[in-house]
């Protein structure tokens, strides 16, 4: 009876101080986000948060969301876990894909240009020394069109582009911050699901 007794109790106590609202995330690097910092150790810096690209997400509560991203102080400790309070979360968004066409569109426009003004400074050598081969203009701007082009669209395929939301307006309101956060989350996995 006693064993039976003390089972039940260890079950009543058990149901009683549950956490329900904490969720074990454990995400993909997928993730931007912006918080108030008071430990950033900056000597110049024009504001105290700090935003970190390529976040983990592992836990979310009512109160604190704790990540996990790249230590910027010990160079040696790839990660670092922290525990951000809600109402300091200023921003919080997911990678909804790359740069490459930003990348492609500037490297054209880059490219082009350095394309005209080799052409137009080759076409002056040319009559400057009175050259036998003349150099086009179009060409030159063709291989640098082709070019920036190419190398634009590699260097931006680099980098990814976040889809940010601002959270600060519901510093007055945790539970809906809490609301909007899970459901960026939610969004976010869904999205990248293939990464």
């Amino acid at each position: 009876m006693k064993i039976f007794v003390l089972l039940l109790f260890s079950l009543l106590v058990n149901k009683c101080y549950s956490q329900i609202d904490t969720i074990a995330l454990n995400t993909p690097k997928i993730f931007k986000i912006t918080y108030l910092n008071p430990e950033k150790k900056e000597k110049i810096s024009f504001t105290d948060y700090s935003t970190y690209n390529e976040v983990y997400l592992d836990t979310l509560t009512k109160d604190f969301l704790i990540i996990e991203h790249k230590s910027d102080t010990y160079p040696l400790m790839n990660r670092k876990l922290v525990r951000v309070p809600l109402r300091d979360i200023k921003e919080l968004g997911y990678i909804k894909g790359d740069k490459s066409t930003f990348g492609a569109l500037l490297g054209m426009g880059v490219g082009t240009a350095a394309g005209i003004i080799l052409g137009v400074l080759a076409e002056k050598q040319d009559k400057l020394y009175d050259s036998r081969s003349s150099k086009s203009i179009a060409t030159s701007t063709a291989i640098g069109f082709v070019c920036g082009t190419g190398l634009g669209y590699l260097l931006g395929g680099i980098y990814n582009d976040y889809e940010t939301s601002e959270l600060s307006r519901y510093d007055n309101d945790l539970s809906k911050k809490y609301s909007k956060i899970l459901s960026i989350i939610q969004r976010g996995i869904r999205l990248n699901k293939n990464n």
